[in-house]
């Protein structure tokens, strides 16, 4: 590991000049504190001085604020140390600015590797961001002193070791995270990951002219060939992911005795992995072109490249979370078309609002500008092409369900008692109820598609009114068939819960005492009620209620397309940092 070489704090001497006055007693008397280590009563020393040499000299005021810095610096008061060096810094005698800069880099290196600690390798990433911060302000108090000392062979020696220490470091950290994400996330969110990645790979080509520099252009290309480096891992994903496991009976036995679906499987894994090489053959086109400071060709490689890997994530894709990112994308395109905000619909959209409307203005249209109708219309087809997917992928996973049951009542006269119990929490579902939502799926998709079609069409001509009324039905019907899918049930309490349970009857007998108790005086209360009162209570029951259970999932499936969209943003945001502004720690001698 590559440590960093702190140099030695500087000690400037005060020579000929003392003289018998009052500071120059002070400067001796610090000089003889700092000697015998007694670093705080020294740097009191020289404060007194350079408050007397400043009402009188400022050229030694600066001389014993820099010794006064010096002494702080030893006894660890780093913060205060730092100011004394500026005001030093400020010096017209170059040897003393030039020190007390060096010095302040060294304060600053000095913090950085007390962040890193003994292994910079597993620091955290907002870590990560003050060690930077940190070493970025030793860099540019180690170019002051170049400036007024260019032959000063300390500062240049720790510039090229910071230099070092951060490429070694940041390409480490890098490598972690990749590794971090290729096991944290499944094919599915792997599969995002790259598609987000390669298009803001391309906003940021978009981005470039005439005047762009070639080192963004070189820098776009190297983050663009370590998402190349991606595609063998993403194969990996595929690979692992699609092959039937040994401990899954339900896997196995749809294909155990079948060896079409066997070469049908390795077929289908093949023309995945195809796809992720072209895919990979396309980004190594976009390097080649941004080595060209081509951006236009580039940006069409980049493109075509996020298509390839949209298209394997359609495939591979189950129907419940497909359904449920169309879902909550559909309802981000009718709430900003909706004409009233009074709805259900425009409870879902303040849960993304800063600042919820005032009730005055909930009726009012919301505002469209013209760059946004764009943007909407692209998002309306995407969402209408991947909606598509739906009534096929419900037909075949309706399909697997029928062939696991047929599968399930041949086996069952040779399967254990009791083995159905420790199962997975899917496997209690009703199958009825599975079956059901498929079907539901299969028969509403297509209509919520033609909603979408129709939507496109008015979108495209910036007919409002037309395009909201179709953008709301296709929610609706997505949201419909939402609802009919079932939901998987509660697990159950574990053993050790159900022994806690019977050694409290006690306790659970008196509970429900008092809930008996509770639900007479609310009875006696009820009774005692007007039937107009009960009428009333009963109305604003039933509109508290419904619109709770008709938008619980619906909330929850727009929070998950928030953080989404947050992810995107702050990757982005560090994308463009890494391209067109990194830390200055290139050689500049």
């Amino acid at each position: 590991m590559i440590r960093l070489i702190i140099c030695a704090v500087v000690f400037v001497a005060i020579g000929n000049w003392l003289a018998a006055d009052d500071p120059t007693n002070k400067i001796r008397e610090g000089m003889r504190l700092y000697s015998s280590k007694q670093f705080e009563e020294a740097s009191k020393s020289f404060a007194a001085a350079t408050e007397s040499f400043e009402k009188a000299r400022s050229d030694k005021a600066a001389i014993s604020a820099f010794d006064e810095a010096c002494a702080l610096h030893r006894n660890g008061d780093l913060e205060l140390a730092r100011e004394r060096y500026l005001k030093a810094g400020l010096s017209q005698n170059k040897g003393i600015a030039t020190s007390a800069h060096f010095n302040m880099g060294v304060i600053a290196s000095e913090q950085a590797r007390k962040l890193a600690g003994e292994n910079p390798e597993t620091v955290p990433p907002d870590t990560r961001k003050e060690i930077l911060n940190e070493l970025s302000r030793s860099i540019d108090s180690y170019r002051h002193c170049l400036e007024l000392q260019p032959q000063h062979v300390p500062a240049r020696r720790n510039l090229e070791l910071l230099r070092q220490w951060i490429k070694y470091h940041t390409d480490r950290w890098r490598e972690a995270d990749l590794q971090k994400r290729r096991d944290e996330t499944n094919l599915i969110q792997f599969l995002e990951y790259l598609v987000q990645v390669q298009l803001s790979l391309k906003e940021t080509a978009e981005s470039f002219n005439v005047n762009t520099s070639p080192n963004a252009f070189a820098e776009l290309k190297r983050v663009q060939e370590e998402l190349r480096a991606e595609i063998p891992h993403l194969k990996d994903k595929i690979d692992f992911e699609l092959r039937p496991k040994e401990d899954d009976p339900n896997s196995q036995s749809s294909i155990a005795n079948s060896a079409q679906s066997n070469r049908d499987l390795e077929r289908g894994i093949a023309l995945l992995s195809s796809w992720a090489d072209q895919a990979g053959e396309k980004m190594v086109a976009a390097g080649r072109e941004l080595m060209k400071r081509d951006a236009i060709a580039a940006i069409d490689n980049q493109q075509r490249s996020a298509d390839q890997l949209d298209q394997i994530w359609d495939a591979v894709v189950p129907f419940h979370p497909l359904l449920a990112k169309e879902l909550a994308e559909q309802t981000q395109i009718a709430n900003q078309l909706a004409p009233i905000a009074s709805t259900e619909n425009a409870k879902v959209e303040g849960a993304f609002a800063e600042n919820p409307a005032e009730p005055e203005n909930q009726h009012q249209k919301l505002d469209v500008q013209n760059s946004d109708w764009s943007q909407l219309l692209e998002q309306q087809e995407r969402v209408l092409r991947k909606s598509r997917l739906l009534s096929p992928k419900a037909e075949s996973e309706l399909a697997q369900v029928e062939n696991r049951g047929m599968a399930s009542e041949t086996e069952s006269e040779t399967t254990p008692a009791g083995v159905d119990e420790a199962g997975s929490a899917a496997s209690k579902v009703d199958p009825e109820a599975i079956k059901a939502g498929y079907q539901i799926a299969v028969t509403l998709a297509p209509k919520a598609v033609a909603e979408m079609e129709s939507a496109v069409k008015h979108l495209g001509k910036r007919d409002r009114d037309q395009a909201a009324t179709h953008t709301e039905e296709a929610r609706r019907i997505l949201k419909e068939i939402q609802d009919a899918q079932p939901k998987q049930p509660e697990q159950q309490p574990n053993d050790q819960n159900k022994n806690q349970d019977k050694n409290q009857p006690q306790e659970k007998d008196q509970e429900k005492d008092k809930d008996d108790e509770q639900k007479q005086d609310k009875q006696q209360e009820e009774e005692k009620k007007s039937p107009e009162d009960k009428k009333e209570q009963g109305k604003q029951a039933e509109q508290r209620q419904e619109p709770k259970v008709s938008q619980d999932r619906v909330e929850d499936a727009l929070r998950k397309v928030r953080e989404r969209e947050q992810e995107k943003r702050e990757r982005d945001r560090e994308l463009r940092a890494r391209v067109l502004g990194r830390v200055p720690v290139d050689k500049d001698w």
